[in-house]
């Protein structure tokens, strides 16, 4: 651990996260690009002044303060929203805009989703992405990276924060991963597609892509085999359906379906071999090398470039220089120099669940698994291979785990028995379905090959579900707070530095941060008994009230207690908050912290006297003269939920301003909380 905290481009790299991180959330940085240059400028020629005068302490400071710098100016240049002519700036509600097509995304039962860069508003070239979302019809052509589109007069929606508490945030989400805060949802005829399509590497490695996978189409005829194939293959996983996705992470195998350092290190050990007798020309092992990573950068174009693939590729690459030039250890260095290149680049990777995991997997693999393999040592070859799995599972395991945790609130148990099947079967996957590719483009069909590799990604697809449906041995609804996970990282690197070493001060520490966390434990808990609240989800065509208090939230609905059990919005904030949850009989009046909540639902009974401290909340669209109804209760607030045809909701909205009484629509304002 010294040793890596020695090497120079930790330190880079640590305070370059520091630098995005600063940027990113507090924005401090809001000039222009030619001063944040100017002054990474001054900060770097002081950094080496300091060192040329010997003023070590100095030097020290501001060669840390430089990288900081750095950071912030690779997250400032990197947002295009920075620019002078970013869309936002230049568009209006009679702009026609040229979009470029950058990115297809899964798409729902009514639209396409793609991801498109502003070209030109008017005449005027612009920057900046959006998610385009196009109605589908009979007619509808499927679109292409690079395509151009012109649409008059889009208008863009802001793309809605998450509705309840706890729940996935979709627009920060894109916010972080493609810079998008804006959506257009266009009908099928209100577009055009230019014929000018120009030239590029994408769009050409797109269309080869897409030859591909028709070819495979009509090689695989069956969906669920076909739909893993091109997942593993090609990195498109358009064609997963909800139920295997469901399957792969209740397994504990959602990994091998992004395309990520486990493929890439697969692919690495496959091409070795092929290509080991390069080695024996001379400079054959450099030669090796070079190839070995021209190919693996064909396979990243091949699979999209997407960011699993892009930091999986770049971190083998300087692995492999890493051995090329004999340095020592290449791994760790290798690691920690590919990490600071990639968030140079795109320091939005910081922020992407996949760049973490990733990451701290191969970390722990490094350190964790030799300590974990010395527990036991088998003679047998067999023995020693599946003790080696194991291990490495376990210290990717590990090191991943309070992370997981915090993004995924769910750990698969058997996880072990998962990657003991899976992670072979990868290898003959990638290598089998590579040599189809081959006879493929050759087209000639291997018939048997494609049969016996038919029944391989069939196996896997019923073992995976097999696992998935031992429900007893997933753990679900772990509740995980960040400061927690902080701390349980800490508890795990002191525990691995005391079995390296044990050092009384190294034991101190791992006392206080475990005592410092079963306090967070214990102040959470009571945090939970203390509060009160009184929700109205958003829910649509659904109505949703939770009332709080002594750890437990009790739901009122109009659904099912079955459909609530598999309910995502309160499963998500009973896990947020660690509660326990309770089903009632729905009502039409609560009473909560001396406020009166009347439930006016489709058969518009209410009281006809004043009431109050009150909150009207209107359901199931009731047909009600609304004026005469605040003039009778004379309510403190409005509330219109989930459950209400959007133009009764908007003519309720008019009615209330008249008579300037809040109104609150969940489905813009989110959920209503009484605390």
């Amino acid at each position: 651990m010294k040793k890596f905290f020695a090497y120079l481009p930790t330190h880079m790299l640590l305070c370059t996260c520091l630098g995005i991180c600063i940027q990113f959330y507090w924005k401090i940085w809001e000039f222009s690009s030619s001063s944040l240059f100017i002054t990474a400028t001054i900060f770097f020629s002081l950094v080496f002044l300091l060192h040329k005068c010997n003023k070590r302490k100095a030097y020290i400071f501001f060669y840390l303060l430089t990288f900081i710098v750095l950071g912030i100016t690779s997250t400032y240049i990197t947002n295009s929203k920075n620019y002078k002519n970013h869309y936002l700036n230049v568009i209006s509600s009679e702009s026609s805009v040229i979009f470029k097509i950058k990115k297809k995304l899964k798409s729902n039962t009514y639209f396409d989703k793609y991801i498109a860069e502003v070209v030109r508003v008017n005449k005027i070239s612009s920057c900046g992405n959006v998610l385009i979302h196009i109605q589908k019809t009979v007619d509808t052509k499927e679109l292409y990276v690079n395509d151009n589109l012109f649409i008059k007069h889009p208008k863009c929606l802001e793309i809605k924060s998450n509705l309840n508490p706890h729940q996935f945030n979709y627009k920060n989400y894109l916010d972080k991963t493609y810079s998008i805060r804006h959506q257009i949802i266009v009908k099928n005829n209100t577009y055009k597609k230019l014929s000018e399509n120009n030239f590029s590497l994408n769009s050409s490695v797109m269309y080869f892509r897409n030859y591909l996978q028709t070819q495979l189409k009509m090689i695989f005829k069956n969906q669920e085999e076909r739909s893993i194939i091109f997942a593993l293959l090609l990195g498109q996983r358009q064609e997963v359906s909800k139920q295997q996705l469901k399957d792969y992470t209740s397994a504990g195998a959602i990994h091998i379906l992004a395309i990520s350092g486990l493929h890439i290190g697969i692919l690495l050990i496959l091409l070795s071999f092929v290509l080991k007798p390069i080695e024996y020309i001379p400079k054959g092992s450099t030669v090796k090398v070079i190839v070995l990573i021209v190919l693996l950068w064909l396979f990243a174009f091949l699979t999209g470039l997407s960011a699993s693939v892009v930091r999986a590729v770049t971190m083998f690459t300087f692995v492999a220089l890493g051995k090329a030039l004999h340095s020592k250890p290449p791994i760790e260095f290798s690691l920690v120099s590919s990490m600071l290149l990639l968030i140079l680049v795109k320091p939005m990777f910081l922020f992407d669940i996949g760049f973490q995991l990733s990451y701290l997997a191969v970390f722990g693999i490094i350190w964790l698994q030799p300590l974990i393999s010395k527990i036991y040592k088998p003679n047998l070859w067999i023995l020693k291979k599946i003790w080696q799995l194991i291990t490495v599972s376990i210290a990717a395991q590990i090191s991943t785990l309070p992370l997981s945790l915090y993004y995924f609130h769910q750990f698969p148990g058997l996880f072990i028995i998962s990657n003991l099947i899976v992670i072979p079967f990868l290898g003959i996957i990638l290598g089998l379905g590579f040599l189809i590719i081959i006879f493929t483009l050759c087209e000639v069909i291997p018939y048997p090959l494609v049969y016996v590799y038919s029944k391989i990604i069939s196996f896997l697809n019923a073992f995976i579900h097999f696992i998935s449906e031992q429900e007893s041995y997933i753990l679900k609804g772990v509740p995980m707070p960040m400061l927690n996970m902080i701390f349980w990282y800490v508890i795990i690197i002191l525990t691995f530095q005391l079995l390296l070493k044990l050092k009384i001060k190294y034991l101190i520490i791992l006392l206080c941060s475990i005592t410092i966390l079963q306090l967070t434990y214990i102040n959470e808990k009571r945090r939970n008994i203390s509060k009160r609240e009184f929700i109205i989800f958003h829910k649509s065509r659904s109505s949703i009230i939770g009332i709080r208090r002594d750890g437990f939230i009790n739901i009122y609905s109009n659904e099912t207690i079955n459909t609530l059990e598999n309910e995502k919005l309160l499963t998500s904030f009973t896990t947020g908050e660690n509660l326990r949850i309770k089903y009632k009989k729905k009502k039409q009046l609560f009473k909560f912290q001396n406020k009166h909540i009347i439930i006016v639902d489709s058969l518009c009974v209410y009281p006809n006297k004043q009431i109050q401290n009150s909150i009207i909340l209107l359901q199931n669209s009731p047909k009600i003269n609304l004026a005469r109804l605040l003039e009778i209760v004379k309510p403190q607030q409005v509330i219109a939920d989930g459950t209400n045809y959007t133009s009764y909701i908007q003519r309720w909205k008019e009615t209330c301003k008249k008579q300037k009484t809040p109104f609150h629509n969940t489905n813009v304002d989110g959920a209503y909380m009484i605390k």
